[in-house]
């Protein structure tokens, strides 16, 4: 018998949720019910004050940020946001970072990753829409003639369309270039305000579309790996710029790992950035040390990845002797369960409680037995939590 079917299995083959590979995970968040509370309750705030999300969740390696940030797009996406009046165009990428990386680098990515089509199809939508463009365009950029006039000649054929995304993206153009795109110079010879008044304009176009933008940037500990003074500098300066007031257009929403906010980059929790962002949306997932949040987390997880009805079924037919609140754990092994992974404050995070449930639920399936007993969970948890 498949693992799937020896444990009743829904949609998967094993115990692992991961949002990145199977987009339907991001609907799942466990065990603990006041962060999730606090992260609805920021991100339907922030759609009034300060229009957009600018969110940073920060918490040690396994905690689940990466699962918190598709938790809170997976919120967008289904509506679920009710003070979120446009439709939300989400942008979810991994941020690289290297040591020469500075403001221009992160600039390129945030574009790249939202791509040239939306943007061009948004200015398609708003040619169609108004007698003037161009000046539309001003009001959108600030009345910059060099990003007007980038932004105009997206909609034209491949070649001049792409030299306009690659000013917009900031790279750097030839002289030749730049004249024939009609700039006056290449994008970043200001600093990183000239790249995120870019960014910006892009958000207000996405808005006259009826969209609003919001990007999902994980892993944003490699923000760490700039090792010049300038390239920090200038990162802290493009992340500082895009939590202004002035900002209401493009919402950021930043996972990082860190135990505490000082262990994140300067770029994230520098004063002039935190007094920006507000420290109410500096959220910390924490450990799970204590037995009932893993009991809870576990309870949660089981519940919606086991199809109940055929669970119920087998316990019944098969004389299991176990309850459908702990299957495929007896009652006992659950108990222990959580109470070796509670034990190490350390060790008591989502990461090393799935890989530890895998473990025992792989361990009773190659012995043949069809549940996870006291014995099985003795064996593995002292490996997988010590």
């Amino acid at each position: 018998m498949e693992f799937r079917e020896h444990f009743c299995l829904k949609d998967r083959h094993s115990f692992t949720i991961d949002a990145a590979i199977n987009a339907e995970d991001a609907r799942f968040y466990f065990g603990r019910p006041e962060t999730k509370e606090r992260l609805q309750k920021q991100l339907r705030r922030s759609f009034t004050q300060p229009g957009v999300p600018k969110i940073v969740v920060f918490g040690p390696y396994g905690s689940g940020k990466t699962q918190t940030l598709y938790y809170m797009e997976h919120l967008l996406l289904n509506g679920e946001v009710t003070s979120c009046r446009l439709k939300p165009r989400t942008v979810h990428y991994n941020l690289d970072i290297h040591g020469n990386s500075n403001a221009g680098d992160w600039h390129l990515q945030m574009l790249e990753a939202l791509g040239k089509d939306a943007v061009t199809q948004w200015v398609g939508s708003l040619f169609e829409k108004v007698a003037d463009l161009r000046g539309e365009l001003a009001v959108l950029f600030d009345g910059d003639s060099n990003m007007v006039a980038a932004a105009n000649r997206l909609r034209e054929p491949a070649g001049p369309g792409m030299t306009a995304w690659r000013w917009l993206a900031g790279q750097k153009l030839s002289n030749p270039e730049l004249e024939t795109l009609g700039v006056t110079r290449n994008l970043g010879t200001t600093g990183a305000s000239d790249f995120v008044s870019v960014l910006v304009g892009v958000g207000r176009l996405a808005q006259r579309n009826d969209e609003t933008v919001i990007f999902f940037v994980d892993e944003a500990e490699q923000l760490h790996d700039a090792g010049k003074a300038d390239c920090i500098e200038s990162l802290k300066d493009y992340m500082r710029k895009l939590a202004e007031p002035a900002n209401n257009s493009v919402g950021i929403v930043v996972g990082a790992m860190g135990h505490t906010l000082d262990d994140l980059a300067a770029s994230l929790m520098h004063d002039s950035v935190t007094s920006r962002i507000g420290k109410q949306n500096y959220i910390e997932l924490t450990f799970m040390a204590a037995v009932d949040t893993v009991h809870s987390f576990l309870s949660e997880m089981l519940g919606e990845l086991i199809d109940r009805d055929a669970a119920e079924k087998r316990i019944h037919e098969d004389k299991l002797g176990v309850t459908l609140d702990t299957y495929p754990f007896t009652d006992e092994a659950f108990g222990l369960f959580c109470t070796y992974a509670s034990e190490d404050p350390s060790k008591a995070l989502p990461r090393q409680i799935i890989m530890a449930l895998n473990e025992c639920a792989i361990e009773a399936w190659d012995q043949g037995k069809a549940t996870v007993d006291e014995s099985i969970v003795n064996d593995t948890c002292p490996i997988v939590f010590g």
